[in-house]
């Protein structure tokens, strides 16, 4: 539609997860960040296929939840999770503690 493309971008914090479950995730970010608690940010993940090999980027909406006072680390909760993004969270926990194990 006309509104496509249009409104206000989020901004994008590069960073990585230090852990992670499926009620949330702790992320260590490139630089420091002026987020509040109670921001909703989107992080992007790659989810594995059910049945196929490979994965697909999922979009997370998720909530910060904590912050370290100089804004280089973050806690996020999932707490929007549809039951598709949940089960899709599961397997990427599980292939990863398979990965940990082997």
């Amino acid at each position: 539609g006309k509104s496509a493309g249009r409104g206000k971008r989020t901004p994008k914090f590069p960073g990585q997860i230090v852990n992670i479950s499926v009620g949330g995730a702790c992320v260590q970010l490139s630089g420091a960040v002026k987020l509040k608690i109670g921001d909703e940010v989107s992080i992007e993940l790659p989810i594995p296929k059910v049945e196929k090999k490979g994965a697909e980027t999922a979009q997370i909406k998720s909530q910060v939840v904590w912050r370290t006072n100089d804004g280089k680390r973050i806690g996020i909760t999932f707490d929007k999770l549809s039951d598709p993004g949940r089960k899709g969270l599961e397997r990427l926990l599980k292939q990863i503690n398979n990965s940990i194990d082997a």
